[in-house]
């Protein structure tokens, strides 16, 4: 049987939601506020879900693929 954990949906769409983010506001992206600042409390929503799964490899694997994403 196939087991799908919470964790890897997340990792997913986390990955997607981002690479949207990042397309649709590439021309703000050097600012602060749509570069940082957004990115960063939608991205610590995501982490403090996983967190509570306990899922902490999840969490470091999406936190580090997000940050080079906005890199």
């Amino acid at each position: 049987p196939l087991r799908l954990q919470p964790g890897e949906i997340a990792k997913a769409a986390t990955l997607l939601y981002f690479a949207s983010y990042v397309n649709r506001h590439s021309e703000k992206m050097s600012s602060f506020v749509p570069g940082v600042l957004i990115p960063g409390a939608i991205l610590s929503v995501f982490a403090a879900l996983l967190l509570a799964e306990p899922d902490f490899g999840s969490t470091v694997v999406i936190l580090l693929v997000v940050f080079s994403q906005l890199m």
